[in-house]
This record gives C-alpha cells, structure tokens and sequence, in this order.
C-alpha cells in the first residue's frame, strides 16, 4: 500500500509540473514582433505633368517594425530623406540604403525597383521627403507607436 501512495504521489507532481511548464511556455507573449510595411514610391502623369505617389503617404507602424520604400517608377531615380537625421537614425537599427549627410538622413538615389529599409525601434514621428532627380518632391510621414 506504501509504495502505491508514493506512485500515485510521484504521477501527481510530474503531472502538476507538466501544467506548470505548459502555462508558463503558453502565457509569454511576443515582446519583439517585427512587421514588414512597403510603402511605394511611383512616378504618375495626371493633367499633362509628371507626379510623384507615395503610398501610402502617411504610415502608422509598432515598435521594431521595417519599411521598405520602393521605388517603382520605370524611369524615374528616387532620393528619401529625412531632415531630422540624427534624430532618424538614433532610432532606427542599420539600414539599406541610408547614410548621415550634415544633420539629414539620406538614402541613396534608388533606380527602379530598387529598395531602401529601416527598422525603427523607438516611438515617435518621423517626416521624411522623397525626390526625383527632375525636382519631383513628395512628404511623407512615419508615425511609430507601442506595440499593444
């Protein structure tokens, strides 16, 4: 009979430590979920001159999230900067395409269906400027928040 209790004990605790493992592994929540958001950049005619589309123009992401901007004007070469470029890159892990110019943060010129990314980690909001090398100029935004 002693020896059926300290069975019957023994499946009892394996069995509780089982539930214990299961609820702790279950119960994490992702704490570094990273999106992909694209945002492209097109070169359109509407009434007889050439316009410059970024779309979508005003982009809302969370936190550790990437964007890639494309360009897709068949033959338009495109340039994103940001003005606040040290703030910019603070925030933002390594990119492709990005470089510190004076105190604004430029991409080089991208040829169609080029790309240029950056990962923001920090929240806040983040003007930039896309430009064609005709003189083309589009504003767009980046506004980064919690995750929930």
């Amino acid at each position: 009979m002693k020896s059926y209790n300290l069975v019957k004990l023994f499946l009892s605790l394996i069995s509780f430590f089982i539930c214990i493992g299961a609820f702790i592994i279950f119960s994490q929540s992702e704490v570094s979920a990273t999106d992909i958001h694209i945002v492209k950049l097109q070169a359109v005619m509407k009434e007889n001159s050439e316009q410059l589309v970024v779309d979508p123009d005003v982009l809302t992401i969370g936190l550790k999230d990437i964007v890639i901007w494309v360009n897709q004007a068949p033959t338009d070469e495109l340039k994103i900067s940001f003005e606040e470029g040290r703030k910019c890159q603070d925030v933002t892990s390594p990119s492709n395409h990005f470089n510190l110019n004076a105190s604004c943060y430029v991409a080089n010129w991208l040829w169609s269906d080029e790309t240029a990314s950056l990962k923001f980690n920090d929240v806040g909001t983040y003007k930039y400027q896309v430009q064609t090398r005709k003189g083309i100029v589009k504003d767009g935004k980046i506004i980064i928040v919690r995750n929930q």
